[in-house]
């Protein structure tokens, strides 16, 4: 047996909806996930973890995780994930990674079309942003959503997470 293969034995994460998903999510910098042994992104035939969670990565690279080593993503700013708000360096530095996520967003959204996923996810998660209005603008304007088609696209997302 190869060593990747005792090391996997020795890993006890399981890919759940919550760590890829919802409240655990978060996205580091591909240089800190190749470190760790994760697999290069889209390639699932390499060798290498698809899933980990932060405290893997730490016990794998040797040290705690900062601020500089999360991407700019918007799920690193809306998961209320304790251990990913602490490795941030609080809350308002979560915000700030929210912040420029979300305005890098919107910046695509004005020039080319792209999901609005990212968006009705913040609804979902931050309805008292101050940045809401301008996300409901852009899905009015751009996505001719209406607030009851975001309510019920809401609602439904709810209902697929079981909550």
């Amino acid at each position: 047996m190869g060593w990747w293969n005792v090391v996997k034995m020795v890993r006890t994460n399981e890919y759940s909806d919550a760590q890829h998903l919802d409240e655990k999510a978060f996205v580091v910098n591909d240089a800190i996930w190749l470190e760790a042994g994760g697999r290069p992104w889209k390639n699932d035939d390499a060798e290498g973890w698809k899933y980990m969670d932060i405290e893997d990565i730490e016990e794998s690279i040797g040290r705690r995780l900062t601020y500089d080593d999360f991407r700019i993503h918007y799920r690193n700013g809306l998961a209320p994930n304790p251990v990913l708000i602490d490795r941030l360096g609080g809350p308002q530095k979560q915000d700030q990674i929210l912040r420029e996520a979300m305005y890098n967003l919107l910046d695509a959204a004005m020039v080319r079309q792209i999901y609005p996923d990212p968006f009705i996810e913040f609804l979902d998660k931050k309805p008292n942003h101050p940045l809401v209005p301008t996300i409901m603008g852009l899905l009015k304007s751009r996505y001719g959503y209406n607030e009851r088609m975001l309510e019920q696209i809401i609602e439904e997302q709810r209902k697929f997470r079981g909550e």
